[in-house]
């Protein structure tokens, strides 16, 4: 192996613990409640701090966003609990914007994973989200949410 290759592997390494550990730092970071617009003409709430409580009425959409960073391995396991009244509609990982282009996803690059749920029953339970490591079946960090659905 040449000392260029290590180098290189050497580099990547350590950006991709250094993106990994600032990921971690930020998941649950941020308003709880800012909106965000889709493409349709209703608005879905976006939550992004872990034991936030989520209340929404039947026929509404939400969005949990978590920090990712898949090029590391790491992937987000979802798992519902109770009877949260919720189907998950889409999971779509979106690169750092401030980082990359929408072409561009580098080793090591993170990003933001968002969950869209459509509220379809009254019902309460909890979405429990674990970041799983490469090749371990332990999560490395755990996040919950506590879901409200009235009709």
């Amino acid at each position: 192996m040449t000392s260029y290759r290590i180098a290189r592997i050497a580099a990547a390494s350590l950006a991709a613990l250094a993106l990994t550990t600032g990921a971690v730092a930020l998941t649950g970071c941020g308003e709880s409640d800012a909106q965000v617009t889709s493409g349709e003409s209703s608005a879905s709430s976006t939550y992004t701090q872990a034991e936030t409580t989520i209340q929404a009425q039947v026929g509404e959409t939400f969005i949990i966003q978590l920090a990712s960073n898949p090029t590391t391995g790491y992937q987000w396991k979802m798992t519902p609990t109770g009877d949260p009244g919720v189907n998950l509609e889409s999971s779509k990982y979106v690169p750092d914007t401030q980082t990359s282009t929408a072409t561009d996803t580098m080793v090591g690059m993170g990003g933001m994973e968002n969950w869209t749920f459509s509220a379809v029953s009254a019902g309460t339970g909890t979405l429990v989200f674990d970041s799983i490591p490469p090749g371990k079946t332990t999560p490395a960090e755990t996040i919950t949410f506590n879901v409200t659905v009235a009709d």
